[in-house]
C-alpha cells in the first residue's frame, strides 16, 4: 500500500490577534510508515484541551487512540478512499470548542534517481552494480500533480512556511531515515510547528469562501446566500446520539438530557424547530445555530450542580423521557430530522446513559436497539455518559 498524507489548507490569517481557541495546523496519516501504526490519523495543533477531545472525518466519529493539547491520534477507516474530507477536532474542555479544516488526500512523492552504474571490473569480470538513488520526497501536494507547488499566498499553495519555494518543511521528509526514525520524525515535526507558529493567531471578518475567516470554529456562518452559512436542517442532518433518561444521582425531573450530532460540513440553523414524543410531550426550541460536526445536548435543568453534571446547550419544558420505552423527535417546520424510539429491547442501565456506537451515527442505523449499548464512562456527579462529547464504542 502506497503512504497516504492528508494535508489541510491553512486558514485565512488576516486581523488582530484572539483569545486561545483551538487551532488545526495540519493532518497527515502514513499507512505504510513504519515509524507509525497502521491506519492512524494525527492532528496537530493548539489548544485541544485536556480532556477527551472528539474527531470527526466526513461525518465519520473516528476513535481517539491518545491526544494531548496540541495532537490527537484517531484510528481512520480501513476503507478510506482518496478525496477532500472534513475534518473537525472537538475539545475536551468545558465550555466545548470546535474547529473544522478540509483535507486532503495527497499523492505520493517522485522516486528518487537510480544510482550510476559500477565500474567494470578486471577483464574476465563484470564490475560492481551501483547503488539505488535516495527516494524522493513525498510533499503535500494539495491539487494532485505530483509536485509541491510554490506558489506563495495564492489559492492553493502548497508553500507552507512561505519561504518562497517548496522545501523539506514544506516536505514530510525523505522516505528514507526521517521517515522512519522516531527521534527525526519527532524533531521534523517540531521545526515545521516552529515554523507555522508565527503564521497561527490572526483572525479576521468572516467571509463567503469556505473558510473560517474569524477563527470561531464556523464556517461562513450568519451570511446569508452563502453556500457555507448556517442553514435549516434536512432530514437525517441531525442524528440522536446518546439519552439519559434514569439518572442515579439526581431525580428524573431535573436530569434528564439527551444529546445530537450535526453530520453535515456546514452549521445548521434551529429554527422553528420543536422537540416531542407520540404521547403529546412537546418543547419548541429557541432559533440556535449548530456547528458543523458537533454534539449538541438537550436538557430539562440548565445547572450542572443539580442537573448531575451536565452543560446543555438547549433547555427545554415539557418534554419528559420515560424510563421504560418512549419516542425523541427533532421536527423543524413540521418535518421530521430524526427520531429514535426505544422500548424494552433498548440497554436500559440505571445511573447511564444510552449510546449509539460511533460506526452507526446516522438516521437510520440509530432506529436499530442492537446498535446502542449503556455508556460506561464518569461524568459529572458520578452517573455515566458522554454528554457532549464523543462516544465509546459499543462491545460487538
Amino acid at each position: 500500500m502506497k503512504p497516504v498524507v492528508l494535508l489541510l489548507a491553512i486558514l485565512s490569517l488576516a486581523g488582530p490577534a484572539a483569545a486561545a481557541r483551538p487551532q488545526i495546523l495540519f493532518a497527515e496519516a502514513d499507512f505504510d510508515d513504519p515509524g507509525y501504526p497502521d491506519g492512524l490519523l494525527h492532528v496537530s495543533g493548539f489548544d485541544f484541551g485536556i480532556g477527551d477531545p472528539g474527531v470527526i472525518l466526513g461525518g465519520m466519529v473516528l476513535n481517539v487512540v491518545s491526544s494531548t493539547p496540541i495532537q490527537v491520534v484517531a484510528e481512520l477507516p480501513s476503507s478510506l478512499a482518496s478525496g477532500t474530507y472534513n475534518v473537525t477536532i472537538v475539545t475536551g474542555n468545558r465550555p466545548r470548542q470546535s474547529v473544522s479544516a478540509e483535507v486532503a488526500i495527497g499523492a505520493q512523492g517522485l522516486p528518487g534517481l537510480p544510482g550510476l552504474p559500477g565500474s567494470p571490473g578486471l577483464p574476465g569480470t563484470n564490475g560492481s552494480p551501483g547503488e539505488d538513488g535516495a527516494p524522493g520526497l513525498a510533499c503535500w501536494d494539495r491539487n494532485g500533480n505530483g509536485s509541491c507547488d510554490g506558489l506563495v499566498g495564492g489559492p492553493g499553495s502548497e508553500d507552507v512556511d512561505e519561504s518562497g519555494s517548496c522545501d523539506a518543511l514544506d516536505c514530510r521528509g525523505p522516505a528514507g531515515e526521517a521517515g522512519t526514525d522516531p527521534s527525526a520524525r519527532i524533531a521534523e515535526l517540531e521545526a515545521r510547528i516552529d515554523a507555522l507558529e508565527a503564521l497561527v493567531g490572526n483572525c479576521g471578518v468572516e467571509v463567503c469562501d469556505g473558510l473560517d475567516n474569524d477563527c470561531d470554529g464556523q464556517v461562513d456562518e450568519g451570511l446569508s446566500g452563502c453556500s457555507g452559512a448556517a442553514q435549516p436542517p434536512a432530514p437525517g442532518d441531525l442524528v440522536v446520539t446518546e439519552f439519559m433518561r434514569n439518572p442515579n444521582v439526581v431525580l428524573d425531573s431535573v436530569g434528564e438530557w439527551f444529546e445530537v450530532l450535526n453530520v453535515t460540513a456546514h452549521a445548521l440553523i434551529l429554527d422553528g424547530c420543536e422537540i416531542r414524543d407520540d404521547g403529546g410531550d412537546q418543547s419548541p426550541i429557541d432559533a440556535v445555530e449548530v456547528p458543523p460536526g458537533t454534539f449538541f445536548v438537550f436538557a430539562n435543568n440548565p445547572i450542572p450542580d443539580q442537573n448531575g453534571g451536565v452543560s446543555p446547550d438547549v433547555v427545554y419544558a415539557g418534554f419528559v423521557l420515560g424510563n421504560i420505552d418512549d419516542e425523541i423527535v427533532i421536527a423543524c417546520d413540521g418535518v421530521e430530522i430524526d427520531r429514535v424510539a426505544y422500548d424494552a429491547l433498548f440497554p436500559a442501565l440505571p445511573g447511564a446513559s444510552q449510546q449509539l456506537d460511533p460506526g452507526t451515527m446516522n438516521a437510520v442505523e440509530n432506529d436499530v436497539a442492537a446498535n446502542w449499548c449503556n455508556s460506561t464512562t464518569p461524568f459529572g456527579l458520578g452517573d455515566l455518559g458522554t454528554p457532549g462529547a464523543a462516544n465509546g464504542l459499543c462491545p460487538l
